[in-house]
């Protein structure tokens, strides 16, 4: 059974999302939109990492 991206997709979105408008997240993390971009930015460059490297290896 092989997994296809799903998770992947879904990481990418909310980070993505967390970048954009940190401040609708940021109620869950004291009130900071800095630590929200700095867990949202790190996890959108490895989603995306993960996704090009999917797509590529079965495209």
């Amino acid at each position: 059974m092989s997994r296809g991206p799903g998770l992947y997709w879904i990481v990418s979105s909310l980070s993505l999302f967390g970048t954009l408008f940190p401040d609708l997240l940021a109620h869950g993390f004291l009130d900071d939109r800095r630590i929200v971009r700095w867990i949202a930015i790190p996890m959108l460059i490895a989603s995306t990492t993960l996704l090009v490297s999917f797509y590529t290896r079965w495209f």
